[in-house]
């Protein structure tokens, strides 16, 4: 984990208090020359939060320390919920590792029923019917291929009682990280459970081996593609870090351990204290100018006397500028 002098935050560069008021007079009269429209019709008060100057928490993370910084979150929330690791990641994962989201969510729902729209069921709910699964004598039938002569050891049930065969859950986890899934779900019609990702990696290890350590990479890099407050470093080459930044800090500016500055929110260079919108807006304009500059150059010759573009399109070659000038 990377101190302040390794990730440095920047919103100005001005100290003077009345000196920063000029700037920020000019840079929005700038603007609304720039792109021809008010901060109200930009929607500017409701979607971008002003940068600020207050320090803000953040730090690099590399692919080595990504692990660890995934478990902390997890053990934090298995601690405070009484949860399995797999329960808490899903629930990490469908708020999309917003810690703030779930200490709201538990305050307004209760825990059952946070875990239950998260798609978690706890499994002392279902222990009546996984033991009697898990009885020697016990025959089970699957319900998908219908194999009716079962052993309790040939079948998997997840925490919410749900038991297929192990070929069957097998296919299904198989075809579903084909299809890129960090969260496999039941096979149970309607049911919305979230699979136990033990039974998912054991079973997949048996067969496809190679799914198994993609489902492993999804459930790592889930920490980084779901996280609001975690993003990959910008740089080109890549540096192979990402940023951390503390809960309520996505309104910044950082700096990578590799020297790269950017914007936390727009992942775009550093623009403070213009906001994000703006910036957007400034560079699409910038784009369309330069399509707009090579057609002149492709297209038009300039007069030799005022210099201004001139373009034939059809005729003779003798051309004659609003200036005065024969060219061409």
């Amino acid at each position: 984990m990377a101190s302040d002098d390794d990730c440095y935050y920047y919103y100005d560069d001005d100290g003077d208090g009345e000196e920063d008021e000029e700037d920020g007079e000019e840079a929005a009269d700038w603007d609304g020359l720039a792109v021809g429209a008010d901060e109200d019709d930009l929607g500017l008060l409701e979607d971008d939060p002003p940068h600020s100057e207050r320090r803000v928490d953040c730090w690099a993370i590399t692919e080595d320390t990504l692990s660890a910084a995934q478990q902390e979150d997890l053990s934090t929330m298995m601690n405070l919920l009484n949860i399995k690791q797999h329960q808490a990641r899903s629930l990490f994962i469908h708020h999309r590792w917003k810690i703030d989201c779930i200490y709201d969510c538990l305050d307004r729902k209760g825990r059952d029923r946070m875990l239950r729209e998260a798609g978690i069921v706890l499994q002392e709910k279902s222990s009546m019917l996984i033991g009697a699964l898990r009885t020697p004598s016990t025959s089970v039938q699957c319900n998908v291929c219908f194999d009716d002569d079962l052993s309790p050891a040939a079948v998997s049930t997840m925490d919410c009682g749900h038991c297929f065969c192990n070929d069957c859950w097998t296919e299904h986890f198989n075809a579903a990280i084909d299809g890129g899934k960090k969260q496999i779900r039941c096979m149970e019609v309607k049911c919305l459970a979230i699979c136990d990702e033990g039974i998912v990696q054991r079973l997949l290890g048996q067969k496809y081996p190679d799914a198994a350590k993609r489902f492993d990479r999804f459930l790592l890099e889930s920490y980084l593609e779901d996280n609001d407050f975690v993003k990959w470093c910008p740089s080109i080459p890549h540096c192979g870090r990402a940023i951390r930044v503390g809960t309520g800090d996505r309104y910044c500016e950082v700096k990578c351990l590799c020297g790269v500055s950017f914007c936390f929110n727009c992942m775009e260079q550093t623009h403070s204290p213009c906001p994000c919108t703006i910036w957007k807006q400034w560079n699409t304009r910038i784009h369309g100018e330069s399509e707009n500059i090579k057609w002149i150059v492709k297209n038009t010759k300039s007069c030799p006397k005022c210099f201004k573009p001139i373009e034939k399109r059809d005729g003779c070659n003798l051309v004659k500028c609003k200036c005065g000038q024969y060219m061409w």
